[in-house]
C-alpha cells in the first residue's frame, strides 16, 4: 500500500502479477445460454416494476383526494398475487 494515511493505494505493479482465469469458449456459451434467459426475466419485471411505480404515483394522489371513485368496486380477498 501506497500513500497518505487514510488515502492509500495498491500499487498498480501488484496487478501485473496477478491471475486471471479464463473460461474456454464452449463455457462460455454454456453460462450464456444459462443466464440470458435470467437477465431478460429481470429486465422484465425491472420494466414491469417501473410501470407499477408510475401507476402508483398517479393513482395514489388522486384516491386520497376522493377524484376516483372506488365505491361500487369489488375487492379480491383470496391474497394471491
Amino acid at each position: 500500500m501506497t500513500g497518505a494515511s487514510g488515502r492509500q493505494r495498491v500499487q498498480e505493479a501488484c496487478f501485473e502479477r496477478f491471475l486471471f482465469a479464463h473460461p474456454d469458449p464452449l463455457t462460455l456459451a454454456r453460462f450464456q445460454q444459462l443466464v440470458s434467459p435470467l437477465f431478460r426475466q429481470i429486465q422484465v419485471l425491472a420494466d414491469k416494476n417501473a410501470i407499477l411505480r408510475r401507476t402508483r404515483d398517479l393513482l395514489l394522489p388522486r384516491l386520497v383526494a376522493g377524484a376516483v371513485d372506488v365505491a361500487g368496486m369489488e375487492l379480491d380477498t383470496r391474497g394471491e398475487p
